[in-house]
């Protein structure tokens, strides 16, 4: 599995640490996933500053390469389309997977090498996290907030030490309905507040990111 959202990566984290800790990109998307998880949805509409990107759908095909995707059309400036993923609509055994998108130059988008996938094939990119926001883009420049980065550290090594007590909680009850939940046998909820790292959540709670705001 790719690092999708691109928060940060297993050299930045450690460096946060000051560890030397074996990270893997699954670990990082799960922790990048609570981190966006705890960070509140603020909508394009009246909250410019912290809305992302809207999706952009080719169904007409992109020409896919090793390590490069040539969109069809349009012109964009450098970079637009970094942070973002790109997902195949096409049926076939590509169908549904999703390639984080490293860098961009105008219609063409630099992917990771070997994937095996080449031709002409329907897609769409679209950012999957909630960061960057596009208060976090400069004269064109995007980039993550370095506290974000450290939000997601503090969440992997918050997930690496609780990892093995988490599997000896037995569950007490559950209830499967509309929405999944359940409860621990220590009488503990699974709520994001119990999963999200203290650090982390001080974090962005600092930010304001935890609420919605109109600034």
């Amino acid at each position: 599995m790719e690092n999708l959202r691109q928060y940060s990566n297993a050299t930045q984290i450690n460096e946060i640490l000051g560890k030397s800790l074996t990270i893997t990109d699954a670990e990082i998307n799960s922790a990048s996933q609570l981190i966006d998880d705890y960070t509140a949805l603020f909508l394009p509409t009246s909250l410019l500053g912290k809305a992302v990107a809207v999706s952009k759908t080719f169904a007409t095909g992109a020409t896919f390469a090793d390590g490069s995707v040539t969109l069809p059309s349009g012109s964009w400036s450098k970079n637009h389309f970094k942070f973002q993923v790109i997902e195949i609509l096409e049926d076939g055994e590509h169908y549904g997977k999703r390639f984080p998108i490293l860098s961009s130059d105008g219609d063409t988008l630099t992917i990771k090498s070997g994937l095996g996938i080449t031709g002409e094939l329907a897609c769409r990119t679209y950012q999957l996290g909630k960061y960057p926001m596009r208060r976090d883009l400069d004269r064109g420049f995007k980039t993550i907030p370095m506290e974000i980065a450290q939000a997601v550290a503090y969440q992997v090594e918050f997930d690496k030490a609780n990892l093995k007590k988490r599997g000896k909680t037995t569950k007490k009850s559950e209830s499967i309905g509309t929405s999944y939940s359940y409860t621990n046998a220590d009488g503990s909820d699974d709520t994001i507040e119990n999963r999200i790292a203290p650090k982390a959540r001080d974090i962005i709670d600092a930010l304001g990111f935890n609420i919605q705001t109109i600034s």
